[in-house]
């Protein structure tokens, strides 16, 4: 009875590093629409920004609640798209990992984020801001789980969450460190590495190739047939 128990243990085990081999080859799309070029100037009423600079200027500033005290961030990363009458910027935000209260849970995140995210279990959160082209208000402002228009104000960002999702809040004090992080243009290297296609994104997306889940799937059951029988095989042979 051990012996079959052990034997059903290992190819469970063999089935999900399969599985997991898929997750951690798949999932680096390129993206999927168009930016400004780290090169190129952008215009605001009558005044011309270059990209890094106009990334400055607009970098949100964000609070985090007394009980979620963990302002670490590491990085942020940028990239501006330009529309007819807006420019959008795309701030992401970038924490070395989340961490889940509950230790178990804890654990078993940075394993799943380990082999989805291929070998990094690094959290990355968006704010999106849409600027008006005439006036540079921010007119638009977006995170995973929130979304709110402005209108000659600024929007303020707090993080109360243990998962760092953002959310907008008109009743804080816009005060915080992010002018001290640094800030990188968001290539498409840091794109696909980061595997964007299975992170949260604002308006403009690039999506992740889901049939390659299903085909994961298929050539795990397909590699466990083969390897119930060798286990077989082996058995017969030396039994």
């Amino acid at each position: 009875m051990l012996i079959k128990i052990k034997q059903y243990f290992i190819r469970i085990l063999f089935f999900l590093i399969i599985i997991s081999l898929g997750l951690i080859l798949t999932g680096s799309s390129k993206r999927a629409y168009s930016l400004v070029s780290l090169d190129d100037k952008l215009s605001i009423g009558q005044v011309n920004y270059a990209t890094n600079e106009l990334a400055e200027k607009y970098l949100p500033q964000v609070s985090f609640s007394s009980e979620n005290n963990e302002p670490n961030i590491e990085k942020v990363f940028y990239e501006i798209i330009d529309l007819k009458e807006q420019i959008v910027i795309n701030y992401y935000f970038q924490w070395s990992s989340e961490k889940h209260p509950n230790i178990v849970i804890n654990l078993a995140d940075k394993i799943w984020r380990f082999v989805y995210y291929r070998f990094s279990v690094s959290d990355l959160e968006f704010i999106q801001l849409n600027l008006d082209k005439k006036d540079g208000n921010v007119v638009l402002a977006k995170t995973k789980n929130s979304a709110m228009n402005f209108k000659n104000s600024t929007p303020c960002f707090s993080v109360k969450s243990w998962n760092h999702e953002f959310s907008i809040d008109k009743s804080i004090n816009c005060s915080g460190n992010s002018k001290n992080i640094e800030l990188s243009y968001f290539d498409g290297s840091n794109y696909e590495r980061f595997k964007m296609a299975r992170r949260s994104q604002g308006d403009f997306k690039t999506k992740d190739k889901i049939m390659n889940y299903p085909f994961i799937i298929f050539l795990a059951l397909l590699a466990s047939y083969y390897f119930r029988h060798l286990q077989k095989d082996y058995n017969n042979e030396y039994s």
